[in-house]
């Protein structure tokens, strides 16, 4: 072979290689697009479901957010005849949220998946039938019990879990503000962090207070000297003391 061949030969097997890989960039890129076509169908699917499960979700955080800092008991919410309660995010409304995270990508999965987490969080403290634990703050920033008046140290103790209640479902409420509206729009991102001013701004616009207790003041600064949430949560409840639990089939709780 001459060395012009050998040169027009070599030249035939780069092209061909050249179009091989140009072939196999198209199909990686054909396949890509219809995997994110498919995934974007889903979630549209799903999209209604969705839409109702997280306006349930913040109607709930709401409720317990203003039970905590305004109500002296626990009276039944009754909407369109129906009783609200802790269990009323069921089984079906969480496999819905699981069923968008696995759809979704990146800092949506994140924050998807934390809503989950700080729901059950949130709602496995409120039924762990700790009487003693029910407390509140009043607007003047008096702490108030009927089952430990007069115990100061039990008193501090109630008081500061009730304020990190308050903080967990403060966090429910604006994580799943933001994937409501993530949800709506299909497009952007659902919010990175729930910050110390994060949980100010929602606590005052929901419960119209002009200044916050300092007991309350206390325990957001414990969430700012963790670093953020994800430290907070492992902080507090990595502990042993507070258990995540699982949903059953009814809904409700299972401690298992």
């Amino acid at each position: 072979m001459t060395l012009v061949a050998a040169v027009v030969a070599w030249r035939s097997v780069m092209k061909q290689i050249e179009s091989n890989e140009k072939l196999a960039k198209e199909q990686v890129a054909r396949e890509a697009k219809q995997a994110e076509e498919a995934r974007d169908n889903a979630l549209r699917a799903v999209k209604p479901r969705l839409l109702r499960c997280l306006s349930a979700l913040m109607v709930i955080a709401e409720r317990n957010i203003n039970l905590h800092f305004v109500c002296e008991t626990k009276p039944p919410v009754i909407i369109d005849g129906k009783r609200l309660d802790f269990s009323d995010i069921p089984e079906a409304n969480v496999e819905i949220i699981a069923k968008a995270i696995e759809l979704s990508k990146g800092t949506v999965s994140k924050r998807l998946t934390d809503i989950i987490q700080s729901f059950q969080v949130a709602i496995g403290e409120e039924q762990d039938d700790d009487e003693e634990v029910w407390v509140k703050l009043t607007r003047n920033g008096c702490a108030e019990s009927t089952t430990s008046e007069g115990i100061s140290s039990k008193m501090a103790h109630n008081c500061q879990t009730m304020c990190s209640r308050v903080i967990e479902w403060i966090v429910v409420y604006a994580i799943a503000q933001s994937a409501l509206g993530f949800a709506r729009s299909m497009s952007g991102n659902i919010a990175e962090t729930v910050d110390k001013n994060t949980v100010i701004n929602k606590l005052t616009s929901l419960c119209k207070f002009d200044t916050l207790p300092d007991e309350f003041n206390k325990a957001l600064d414990n969430l700012e000297s963790y670093g953020g949430l994800e430290s907070w949560y492992r902080g507090n409840h990595a502990k042993g003391d507070i258990k995540m639990r699982r949903f059953k089939s009814n809904g409700k709780i299972n401690n298992g």
